[in-house]
């Protein structure tokens, strides 16, 4: 029998033992909230970093006829990134210069990127949205920075666990790598091992 807990709780288990996690600390700044111009480049960027390309400068700064941009070139999986993650602002297959224009001029239906799309933004999630913060905060950022950046992210981040057990002992357990931050840990609930089983992600 395990207990599943999440970041940011504190619970009194039925051995008696009291566990705490923190919040996961990120190698780089990461929100939950973007704007959906930086989600959307930050689609974009991501996928094709994520493909073992690169790009010269992603962008949020709106300029006449456009709300951000990715400088480079993309792979068609990249150009079709953000409309198949529901970010918008794609165009249609009528405009030359639009996502959907590219990707039409090309010869690619989104539709069928749509599955490689997903496992790449899956196994990605936190460096996707450390993109998409940074473009937040900066505005610009340049292809360098952005590969910085996607690599931290995806080293995962740090959680602690603080374990108080029933006969007064304390412990504390650092577990580095934690990727999803939306998934809990499994504690064992028997806390008095030696040594004691690390936590594992579900």
């Amino acid at each position: 029998m395990s207990h599943i807990i999440r970041a940011g709780e504190r619970r009194v288990l039925s051995t008696g033992d009291v566990v705490e996690i923190s919040k996961v600390k990120h190698r780089v700044p990461i929100r939950e909230e973007v704007s959906h111009t930086a989600g959307h480049e930050a689609a974009h960027g991501g996928i094709e970093m994520a493909l073992g390309g690169s790009f010269d400068e992603l962008s949020v700064v709106p300029g006449p006829g456009y709300g951000g941009y990715v400088k480079g070139k993309l792979s068609p999986v990249a150009i079709a990134a953000p409309y198949v993650l529901g970010y918008g602002g794609a165009g249609s297959k009528d405009i030359p210069e639009s996502d959907l224009g590219q990707l039409h001029a090309l010869g690619y239906d989104p539709h069928k990127l749509a599955p490689h799309v997903h496992t790449l933004f899956n196994n990605n999630k936190a460096a996707f949205q450390a993109l998409a913060t940074a473009a937040d905060d900066h505005g610009v950022i340049t292809g360098s920075h952005a590969r910085h950046i996607f690599n931290e992210a995806n080293k995962g981040g740090e959680m602690k666990i603080k374990i108080e057990r029933k006969d007064g002992s304390k412990k504390t357990i650092y577990v580095d790598g934690i990727k999803d931050t939306n998934r809990p840990l499994v504690i064992p609930v028997d806390l008095s091992a030696r040594p004691l089983p690390l936590p594992r992600s579900l």
